[in-house]
């Protein structure tokens, strides 16, 4: 098979499952947390808050890029589809003037933020090896079906426009209509995973450096809020379904 046939297979894979990457950050998080010192956590107070407000800003961010595209996308395009790619038009407009994959740029700046909580310069090195490996076999895939799909289009666009680093100049505005709604039906998920790893990786870190871990007040209040929201969310989706 030829290398470029091998790529877009690879590609097309990894696009079906990247619902794992959550499972797989989790399970590469606990040894790394294991053999990690907290000593520098424990002995200054600021670097902690530093840590958690670092790690929330770029969380953040990664979510606010991900509402912006899902707000401003056209149909059939960008979506949640995991078995095959799909795009009936070709976003040029808002972030996709800048980058190409803001969706997947807004995946690793949250992934990074996860990671800066562990407070580990190797999980954080590692995330941004396997990142750049994982989603350029899925690029990769999506390049090669938007260009037998849009041509030259495509091609023009792709010119003009980086891959993954987003350029400071050339914007164009596109319009949209913010809907809470929409973001939250679209984002649920994304949303519920992060909540459940920054949980993960706040109790992985408490157990590494206490060698227990506390379920306090505040811990119960989060638990609650992250269930309800879930379960609250996806009862109405499920209503919303039921009633065509």
């Amino acid at each position: 098979m030829k290398l470029q046939d091998s790529l877009e297979k690879q590609g097309d894979l990894l696009f079906r499952n990247r619902g794992f990457i959550p499972i797989l950050f989790i399970l590469f998080s606990i040894p790394v947390s294991y053999f990690n010192s907290y000593e520098y956590l424990i002995k200054y107070e600021a670097l902690e808050y530093t840590t958690l407000f670092s790690a929330l800003g770029f969380i953040f961010l990664g979510h606010l890029i991900r509402a912006q595209v899902i707000l401003a996308r056209q149909d059939a395009t960008s979506g949640r589809n995991r078995s095959e790619q799909v795009a009936d038009s070709l976003n040029t407009k808002g972030w996709y003037s800048i980058v190409r994959n803001p969706l997947y740029v807004a995946n690793f700046l949250i992934w990074f933020g996860l990671s800066i909580y562990l407070f580990s310069f190797w999980l954080s090195l590692v995330l941004v090896l396997m990142f750049w490996m994982y989603y350029e076999r899925i690029i990769f895939a999506e390049e090669a079906f938007l260009s037998k799909k849009f041509g030259e289009t495509y091609t023009k666009w792709c010119n003009a426009t980086p891959v993954f680093i987003p350029r400071l100049t050339g914007f164009v505005p596109i319009k949209y209509k913010f809907s809470l709604s929409k973001v939250i039906f679209n984002e649920y998920s994304s949303m519920l995973s992060t909540g459940t790893c920054f949980l993960f990786v706040a109790l992985l870190r408490e157990y590494s450096i206490y060698d227990s871990i506390h379920i306090g007040k505040h811990t119960l209040i989060y638990i609650s809020v992250l269930a309800t929201f879930g379960l609250m969310v996806k009862g109405i989706k499920v209503i919303r379904k039921s009633k065509g």
